[in-house]
């Protein structure tokens, strides 16, 4: 950012009227005193001759940005290392205090280098490395704010844009904490889905068996009922022992069934003699 801008005079050689931009601070000088800020519009400022009365100066009153670059020691317990931090200033002169932005600092862009290398300095050496941006950003605008506004000036913003150790070493191994810090977080999430899966497909097993008990013993119960109607009738030919051995007929077809369509299934072969049902079951 440049300083103040001295304006050529308006009109016929003379400054007797000014027209002000509205993206513009304007000082007027009488005599080279200052007397007024201008505010956006036509001004007529009085006679002038040549300029030598009335002079104006000119700066912006939009938002400005200035990065500042700078190379901070760590501490000692890392002696030889280096954090290099570029440093984003947003600022703009401040509405309440413009005349001083006008006479107060030659060069803006200077100071704000000289206390932006001193906060950073004093936070690299001052702070761990997983929460250094944060705490540079902080500090850099906290130090900012002491003393800006004496000379005009508001600070918007401070952003930390980039951010790297000088030893290459160095930032492979904070790449590859971070890297494992991500790792961790991954692996508790990955953890607690799998223990949610395991538990719901417990749950499911379970509803699942208490089902199948539940259809069982309707079939069962089902089955014994119409043994029952049928040994009741007078004409039936079924005794106690028939109705034992359809009952244990059925159980052994039912546990073929089951066996040969398990996950884990393999072909039995089972021997059909006469009686081999009632005895294999008993």
């Amino acid at each position: 950012m440049q300083g103040p801008q001295r304006v050529s005079p308006y009109c016929c050689g003379s400054n007797c009227v000014a027209e002000v931009p509205q993206d513009q601070w304007v000082a007027m000088e009488k005599f080279g005193s200052f007397r007024e800020l201008l505010g956006p519009g036509i001004h007529c400022l009085g006679p002038d001759c040549c300029g030598a009365i009335v002079n104006l100066r000119t700066m912006s009153n939009r938002i400005m940005q200035h990065e500042s670059s700078t190379l901070a020691k760590l501490s000692e317990v890392r002696e030889g290392l280096f954090v290099k931090a570029v440093v984003a200033v947003q600022f703009q002169i401040d509405p309440d205090r413009a005349h001083r932005a006008f006479y107060h600092l030659a060069n803006i862009e200077d100071q704000i280098d000289t206390f932006v290398v001193d906060a950073v300095q004093i936070t690299v050496q001052s702070t761990g490395q997983g929460s250094m941006k944060t705490a540079i950003e902080k500090n850099v605008y906290e130090r900012l704010q002491q003393v800006l506004p004496e000379a005009g000036f508001k600070v918007e913003k401070v952003l930390l844009t980039g951010y790297y150790f000088a030893d290459a070493g160095v930032a492979d191994a904070e790449k590859q904490i971070a890297r494992a810090r991500n790792e961790i977080e991954a692996t508790k999430v990955s953890a607690e889905a799998q223990k949610i899966t395991a538990v719901k497909a417990a749950e499911a097993d379970a509803d699942a068996k208490q089902l199948q008990g539940e259809g069982m013993a309707r079939q069962r119960a089902a089955i014994v009922e119409g043994l029952r109607e049928s040994f009741d009738r007078e004409d039936s030919r079924l005794n106690a022992n028939k109705i034992t051995e359809l009952l244990l007929v059925s159980q052994y077809y039912s546990t073929l069934k089951d066996i040969t369509t398990g996950p884990n299934s393999t072909t039995i072969f089972m021997p059909y003699r006469s009686k081999a049902p009632a005895q294999q079951l008993m």
